[in-house]
């Protein structure tokens, strides 16, 4: 049995599990995602992958999709974990299904 550090936000209502590891194919997230989302095990509706490594910080959506809601949590998490600066507008990270690959927060 593998563990897998994760994080678990409600942005909007909507519960989020961020899953801090890079080492998964795309193939094995969807796997990690469908089990720990099914009803009676973690309570979330999605989940996403995280990435600290530079250039930018990056959320994967199970799918592969652009989640908003999963992106305000992934703002949250990298504000709390001081990757975010306010004082730096914008600030940039990368996330899945968005067309220009990166998503400006300011």
């Amino acid at each position: 049995m593998r563990v897998l550090p994760f994080l678990k936000y409600s942005p909007g209502g909507n519960m989020t599990l961020l899953i801090r590891d890079a080492a998964l194919s795309a193939a094995e997230r969807a796997a990690v995602a469908a089990e720990i989302i099914a009803p009676g095990h973690l309570f979330a509706e999605q989940a996403g992958f995280v990435r600290m490594e530079p250039p930018l910080p990056r959320l994967d959506m199970m799918g592969g999709e652009f989640c908003l809601n999963a992106t305000r949590a992934f703002a949250a998490l990298l504000l709390e974990e001081n990757r975010l600066v306010p004082a730096e507008h914008p600030a940039r990270s990368a996330v899945s299904g968005w067309q220009q690959g990166c998503v400006e927060v300011s």
